[in-house]
């Protein structure tokens, strides 16, 4: 027997076609370089850019419709003459918009917008609006399949990632209660309240209702976006199991800060209590949102530099992930930065350099400290009222 193309479900066989598709991609790249170009003749070709996702290629060429043709066409022969199978049935020639993966590319005044087809969406509303009820059961199969789906959004959409993964930890959770024969639903199927909050939001996100707070696209551009001009401003903040604190300094001028002392009503239904040294970097973490809170909309054409010493927390709010309560903040942290169009840069400040904020943190609890000298002339903020800010854990 001779097998003219890899058996099916071999285990090493994705390795073997991913090196024969990387070839072909990367030879059919080099005819296109400037250098080579010249050589073979194809100056009329149009400029062309490929990229690989396992097996599957896709080129984007710019220039007249008659080079764009012409490029299409070298290549096609060149992996031709190569004797690389073609999966004719599955391939496209996009003139605008195309569907790759899922996922919706469209030309938009020199770059790439990234979006979800509208079906794809319908349907991914309709699996979430059963989950969105407080009360009743429905099958873990279903949950799988709407998680699966909701995944593609974050994809797409990283800001919507705190909201998909709060759907990964309900289902990780569903499926150990149903592993261990807990009676909190029948056997195969979960319970709809685990799901309720992150899924009602995630529904409002993908309808346009009031909650939909960003737009659900990604623009993919050839070049680098340019970054906004990173502020003269810092802010150095900290937090103790007892109180917060933040102040904003230009040079070595503290200009003003803000003092929180935590109580339970801040923190509704998060089961979070002050005073206890394991919820500190959670109190570290709100830090950062109540320093945005405080200065992200008085720098709309600069990037805000925010200085910790906590690098969980800093690292939290580079991805905005988290479990639990950390995962609440983050939340309400993603979809804010998308409205207020919040753009900030974090930093590490080592423990013996912020002394300042640590000073604020701990002018509340059992060994109250004073205010800083540093902070004599500096003007004291009203701090915000958290208790308010957790519009996405009422989102059901």
């Amino acid at each position: 027997m001779i097998w003219q193309v890899l058996g099916f479900g071999g285990r090493p066989n994705p390795l073997v076609f991913a090196r024969v598709a990387s070839f072909a991609a990367r030879s059919g790249q080099a005819l296109f370089r400037t250098r080579a170009a010249d050589q073979l003749g194809l100056q009329t070709a149009a400029p062309l850019r490929l990229q690989l996702y396992v097996d599957d290629p896709i080129a984007a060429v710019a220039g007249r419709a008659s080079d764009v043709t012409r490029t299409i066409d070298i290549l096609t022969l060149w992996w031709l003459v190569l004797g690389v199978p073609l999966a004719w049935k599955k391939g496209a020639l996009s003139w605008g918009e195309h569907l790759w993966i899922g996922v919706l590319f469209t030309p938009r005044a020199g770059n790439i917008v990234m979006t979800l087809p509208p079906s794809y969406l319908t349907e991914l509303v309709e699996l979430l609006t059963p989950f969105c009820k407080k009360h009743g059961v429905q099958p873990i199969k279903t949950a799988v399949k709407m998680v699966g789906k909701a995944g593609r959004v974050s994809y797409v959409v990283p800001l919507a990632a705190p909201f998909v993964h709060g759907l990964w930890g309900a289902l990780t959770a569903a499926q150990r209660a149903d592993d261990s024969g807990s009676r909190e639903a029948p056997p195969g199927k979960c319970c709809t309240r685990r799901f309720a909050q992150t899924a009602s939001w995630l529904r409002a996100l993908l309808v346009g209702e009031d909650l939909a707070l960003f737009p659900l696209e990604r623009l993919v551009s050839h070049t680098r976006p340019r970054d906004k001009r990173v502020s003269s401003d810092v802010i150095e903040f900290d937090a103790s199991p007892w109180g917060g604190g933040a102040a904003r300094r230009r040079g070595d001028r503290y200009l003003d800060y803000v003092v929180l002392e935590w109580n339970v009503s801040m923190v509704p239904g998060l089961a979070v209590e002050p005073g206890l040294p394991k919820y500190q970097t959670f109190w570290e973490f709100i830090m950062v949102l109540v320093a945005l809170l405080c200065w992200g909309d008085s720098f709309p054409q600069e990037q805000l530099h925010i200085l910790g010493d906590n690098t969980e927390a800093l690292q939290t709010a580079l991805d905005l992930k988290g479990r639990g309560p950390m995962l609440a903040i983050s939340r309400e942290l993603s979809w804010r930065k998308a409205r207020r169009k919040w753009e900030f840069k974090v930093g590490h400040l080592p423990s013996e350099r912020n002394g300042v904020a640590d000073q604020l943190s701990r002018m509340a609890g059992p060994d109250a400290q004073t205010l800083p000298h540093s902070l004599k002339y500096a003007a004291r903020l009203p701090p915000p009222d958290l208790s308010q800010v957790w519009v996405a854990s009422e989102a059901s």
